[in-house]
């Protein structure tokens, strides 16, 4: 039976939680034909363990576990040692199903809620994360004249109102639509000096997830924040996509970088430790037995 170091944290449809804290009222997500749900679990088991504990790691997981743990795979389920000894093909590729989202831009003072095109109000959300600042109640994005025509394309279909200022080589553009700069500003995080994810961004479909995803990104596999809720909540979201996505944190600067992987890729620079260990294990039994968890910013599904 799979047996967890209590480091780990589950998945749930809140965020990450910590696999000792895991109570009957969350909903944990779990792979049923290849779709992402959340559903509650059947059992939590919790023993103490006076043995020897594996910790397995290389560029996309890292677990630490007792040397009977599964590892839900591409093709198979893998036992941990597996993972050592092989080239294993991590899934990827499993995305959340959910419908399309529609986006409705709330009431704001006296003026009315308008309801957007949801796919270029995901792409200008996206370009808001990466270039967007605060400009005296108003959003601005600094970038090249090549993103700028693009946003400049997008804020035209969606009828938001803007003002262009060159100065040099950076192009400047300034929201002027009061209601969607209302809207905006509240998406800033003031004490952490960053940005933080509305929850409806977790109710878009795979597809609409994708289309997020790949304007933050950029094509560039990397995005940086200073926020560690900010790092969490995207990599939620890239999970949802269908990603693998790993989380570092870089200490000199005092930044997470998310890297983000969307082709199959097998494990490799496997680091092995085993160790004396005495103290609580833990394993979630879920009705489709598998679960995902995380430790120290890198994910993997286990099999119950």
């Amino acid at each position: 039976m799979t047996s967890l170091h209590p480091d780990h944290e589950i998945l749930t449809i809140d965020g990450w939680k910590k696999i000792n804290l895991i109570s009957k009222n969350d909903l944990i997500a779990t792979l049923k034909n290849y779709s992402i749900y959340y559903e509650q679990y059947l059992q939590k088991t919790e023993y103490v363990h006076d043995d020897i504990i594996y910790n397995i790691s290389n560029d996309l997981i890292d677990i630490k576990c007792t040397d009977n743990t599964k590892v839900y795979t591409i093709d198979y389920t893998s036992n941990i040692l597996e993972v050592i000894n092989q080239k294993i093909k991590y899934r990827l590729g499993d995305a959340i199903d959910q419908d399309d989202y529609k986006f409705i831009l709330p009431t704001t003072n006296d003026i009315s809620y308008r309801i957007l095109d949801t796919y270029y109000w995901l792409k200008l959300l996206g370009y808001f994360y990466v270039y967007g600042n605060k400009n005296n109640n108003k959003i601005k994005f600094n970038c090249t004249k090549i993103l700028l025509n693009k946003i400049i394309d997008i804020l035209n279909i969606l009828n938001i109102s803007y003002l262009q200022v060159n100065e040099k080589s950076i192009f400047h553009l300034i929201i002027t639509d009061t209601q969607i700069n209302t809207y905006l500003l509240l998406l800033f995080d003031e004490k952490n000096n960053s940005k933080y994810l509305p929850d409806w961004l977790f109710h878009l479909s795979f597809y609409q997830t994708r289309i997020f995803l790949n304007i933050i990104f950029d094509n560039n596999s990397i995005y940086t924040t200073n926020s560690l809720i900010m790092a969490n909540n995207l990599q939620h979201l890239a999970i949802h996509a269908g990603f693998i996505c790993i989380i570092k944190y870089i200490k000199l600067y005092k930044v997470w970088d998310l890297i983000i992987y969307n082709q199959n890729i097998s494990n490799h620079n496997n680091i092995v430790l085993k160790d004396k260990y005495n103290g609580p294990l833990y394993n979630i039994i879920m009705p489709e037995s598998n679960y995902m968890t995380r430790l120290n910013g890198k994910c993997s599904w286990i099999l119950s």
